[in-house]
């Protein structure tokens, strides 16, 4: 029943409204085939959805393509596919032994899979290096290892004739008589050493396989602090996760136990392709949570909040099928999904409700008054459609003022949920109708409106607080003007994603580690002289550390360094007899033998201190074998093994470096030429910063400094840098285009510039509030979170819009007595309970999303029923009648 005071509406509203009640009314007539209609289109929705709608992982396809520097990205990845979305994993280990064969695990594991991976390049593994590691030596260095291979030519020789035990103890005998005579060769305490560390492997059952290069004082590059793999997966488009995959393979590799070794080796799984796909998982998982959780806490409000229980149920019905529509709505008007546009479930049921709820909380005001019972479905409908249709008119033109603008990935969102307002007008009208005239009037109702928001007439001191918080909200939004410059847009897509994922945790310490690997530009040249003298102009900068070239990857001084490897042909064996076998008691006896030869150099006077102790060493690590391990049939052969077995690898090794070639770029590793030369020739220039790049004023910097002397440069600073200015520009054009076209919507309907005044002071005190929210909460803007912009305007003007509507409807101008106010709390509650559920989500966009979406919401809120009443009670004692009401002469306050 509607509050003693209220006057009866003037029937003009239902006439001027006729379309509407006409169209509910008949709804409610047709009430059957409606339903049908809405749940066929449901279904069909669903099974288009299932069947094409896809999701597009890469943040970088969310800018318009056409632009600059996404062509200039473009080209550089026709030239080079292998550089674009890829797969980078890390093996790191304190055991650079372990370290390297995990690094090459890894690799030989993804070229096991061409179906799923293609372009798998390991620089620090290649066999170039492994082979021809000692051209990288300085020329000392390298003349100091050949001098140390001359020496230990001889008894590689030896070893190489007979690659037994037996001519391990022959050698040693050798040894043994020559120390004797103060002849004992200077490596052999580091023969020794290595000797005894193999045989006390053997003796606990732990092989330690016998390093032959640095037996021969082969000197080998530091190894790196980490190996990076990298590979480009194969993206299956035809699956909603397209990584997903490739996604799944190569988290099996990463943590094979034969790779891992036990915890020893570090595998991590990171890169542009890698962290879309984890942020793919992420977003999908707390989206579909979101939306969950939002739905229960929506029902939950409106189950508290409506009058009648049962009157939950059209509300849920319009929010659950329109889901689906709107679903198939964005399966044919844009085909895919981005990391934005999954959110738009959340963002149907938050702002879908809001029509449900006006429209079922005006139906049972007229139901409970009685005045015509035969109609309030047609009565609400005309009195509460020209609201609900200015309301959906301003918020779809709200999310479509991105359209004009090069962020398409908001674009995109802007024109699902779109779609999803005009849905859910539509059904408000319709499937609404016909299932409140399928319900029965409840007999019982709860009590009228919420009474919080009544003005009990002995409580004076009421309006003199809804005073003074509308001047305290004024002063505040005056003050945050001031805070406008200081609103800032934070355009790192990494500072999305969800910090606490392994593939941003392995990205951020790659980036402090090696910048250069994720955050180096590319330029490219049509030939190596322009190539040479490109990268002299850009090394001279400041913010470059240096530039790489296919040519950095040949050693300087090839031929000085090539004659001192030349040098040792004819002083190193050609090649290890493999066929020479013995059996156990032969490697029994001779290892017998060898304990007398290592007492005998351990106590010749001659022999060095060190030869001495460490032929000591050997000599009891070789008794305590024979007298623990000796009786085993397989001990002795194992031990032989552990020491031989990489003997062939290295003398075919030294063999190469005796007869190494100059290293051209025709002979250099082809995969290695081929990511810095393109298949036409042009060279790739790799420009690596100078620093972590992890501030966005120093990414700047170096992004501009290169483009100024190379204008095609691209890479990540490029694109990051390039996409935050292409999305906050995106930002204010669509504010401005939001705010123009919701201006006008309101002037020309409103037909009163004091009302349209009236309907905007909410919305623009909220827009100044929630900017000094982020800046005094450090909450900046990103690519996420920037739908709160056209949705403040459109989803704040709403509220107004119903309230200054109702206010215009009533004589009294008692709206705090009608059901509008409940409406608009109910609906700010279901959105902030849809909202929110995004901002607990662990991805940073989402949560952000929902953090500001909330607090416009709930900022729209105060402003709409505290603020914008009082606005209504000034005016009214300003001028009386209230001419800028004067359609049924009240003043709404």
């Amino acid at each position: 029943m509607r509050p003693a005071g209220s006057g009866a509406p003037d029937p003009s509203p239902v006439a001027a409204a006729g379309f509407w009640a006409g169209v509910a009314a008949l709804s409610a007539r047709w009430r059957w085939p409606v339903l049908g209609l809405w749940i066929a289109l449901a279904v069909l929705s669903i099974i288009a959805a299932a069947l094409w709608l896809k999701v597009d992982t890469s943040p970088a396809r969310m800018i318009d393509p056409h632009l600059k520097f996404r062509q200039d990205y473009q080209r550089l990845a026709a030239a080079f596919p292998q550089l674009d979305e890829n797969f980078v994993t890390l093996v790191e280990s304190s055991d650079a032994d372990a370290m390297r064969a995990s690094a090459r695990a890894v690799e030989q594991s993804y070229r096991a899979h061409p179906e799923l991976f293609s372009h798998v390049f390991a620089p620090r593994l290649s066999p170039m290096f492994r082979d021809y590691g000692a051209l990288w030596l300085s020329s000392d260095e390298l003349s100091a290892m050949a001098a140390r291979l001359k020496r230990a030519g001889p008894m590689l020789k030896a070893l190489a004739a007979d690659p037994t035990l037996e001519g391990l103890a022959n050698l040693t005998g050798g040894l043994a008589r020559a120390a004797a005579t103060g002849r004992a060769p200077p490596m052999l305490s580091r023969f020794f050493g290595q000797l005894g560390d193999t045989v006390t492997g053997a003796v606990a059952g732990k092989p330690v396989i016998l390093d032959w290069r640095k037996l021969g004082g082969m000197k080998e590059p530091e190894p790196p602090a980490r190996y990076a793999i990298i590979v480009k997966p194969k993206l299956d488009y035809s699956a909603i996760d397209p990584a997903a995959a490739a996604m799944k393979q190569a988290r099996r590799i990463a943590d094979d136990p034969e790779i891992t070794r036990a915890g020893k080796v570090r595998v991590w799984l990171t890169g542009e392709a890698a962290m879309n796909a984890e942020e793919f998982e992420t977003v999908t998982g707390g989206a579909i949570l979101a939306g969950l959780t939002s739905l229960v806490l929506v029902t939950l409000v409106m189950v508290l909040g409506l009058p009648a229980r049962r009157l939950v149920l059209p509300a849920l019905a319009l929010v659950i099928t329109g889901f689906f529509v709107n679903a198939g709505f964005a399966t044919l008007a844009v085909g895919q999904l981005n990391m934005i546009s999954v959110a738009f479930a959340v963002l149907f049921i938050g702002l879908g409700v809001d029509y449900a709820v006006h429209f079922v909380l005006r139906w049972a005001e007229e139901a409970r008054s009685g005045r015509v019972p035969s109609r309030p479905i047609a009565i609400a409908a005309a009195s509460i459609g020209p609201a609900l249709a200015l309301s959906a008119v301003t918020t779809i033109f709200g999310f479509l003022a991105f359209t004009p603008t090069h962020f398409t990935g908001m674009a995109q969102l802007g024109v699902i949920a779109a779609g999803g307002i005009a849905i859910a007008f539509a059904g408000s009208l319709t499937l609404i109708p016909a299932i409140l005239s399928w319900l029965p009037v409840p007999r019982r109702w709860r009590a009228d409106s919420a009474a919080i928001l009544r003005q009990p007439p002995r409580r004076r001191a009421i309006p003199h607080l809804r005073a003074a918080v509308t001047l305290a909200v004024i002063a505040a939004a005056i003050a945050s003007i001031a805070l406008l410059p200081k609103v800032r847009f934070d355009g790192d897509p990494v500072n999305l994603k969800d910090p606490a994922s392994p593939a941003v945790i392995a990205f951020n310490r790659l980036l402090k580690d090696e910048p250069g690997l994720v955050y180096a530009l590319s330029a490219i040249a049509s030939d190596p002289g322009k190539a040479r003298a490109l990268a002299q102009r850009l090394t001279s900068l400041p913010e470059v550390a240096r530039v790489r070239t296919v040519e950095d990857f040949l050693p300087k001084g090839q031929r000085h360094k090539l004659a001192i490897l030349h040098s040792l042909k004819g002083r190193i064996p050609d090649k290890v007899n493999l066929k020479r076998s013995i059996n156990n008691t032969a490697r029994l006896r001779a290892l017998s033998r060898m304990t007398g030869y290592l007492k005998t150099i351990a106590s010749a006077p001659g022999a060095e201190e060190d030869v001495r102790r460490s032929a000591t060493r050997l000599r009891r690590a070789v008794e305590l074998f024979l007298a623990t391990r000796g009786g085993e049939p397989r001990a002795a052969g194992r031990l032989e093994a552990a020491i031989f077995i990489r003997l062939p690898d290295t003398i075919a090794m030294l063999g190469k470096l005796a007869n190494a070639p100059a290293l051209t770029m025709e002979t250099m590793d082809p995969q290695l030429r081929a990511w810095y030369v393109a298949p036409d020739g042009r060279w790739r220039l790799e420009i690596i910063p100078q620093g972590a790049l992890d501030t966005e004023k120093s990414m700047r910097a170096f992004a501009a400094a290169v483009r100024k002397i190379a204008p095609a440069a691209t890479g990540a600073p490029v694109e990051i840098t390039g996409a935050a200015d292409v999305v906050s520009s995106a930002m204010r054009a669509a504010t401005l285009i939001a705010l123009a076209v919701v201006v006008v919507i309101v002037l020309l309907v409103m037909r009163s510039f004091v009302l349209t005044l009236l309907v905007l002071a909410p919305i623009v005190l909220a827009a100044l509030l929630l900017a000094g929210y982020t800046v005094l909460f450090n909450a900046p803007f990103n690519f996420a979170n920037v739908i709160v912009i056209p949705l403040l305007l459109g989803l704040g003007v709403d509220s107004a819009i119903h309230y200054v509507h109702r206010a215009r409807e009533e004589a009294s101008g008692a709206v705090p007595d009608t059901s509008t106010p409940r409406a608009i709390v109910i609906s700010a509650l279901t959105t902030i309970g849809s909202f929110g559920t995004l901002w607990l989500t662990p991805h940073r966009g989402m949560s952000s999303m929902g953090e500001l979406l909330t607090v416009s919401v709930s900022l729209t809120l105060l402003t709409t029923l505290v603020v914008l009443p009082q606005l209504l009670a000034w005016l009214r004692r300003w001028k009386s009648p209230p001419a800028a009401l004067d359609r049924q002469g009240g003043s709404g306050s």
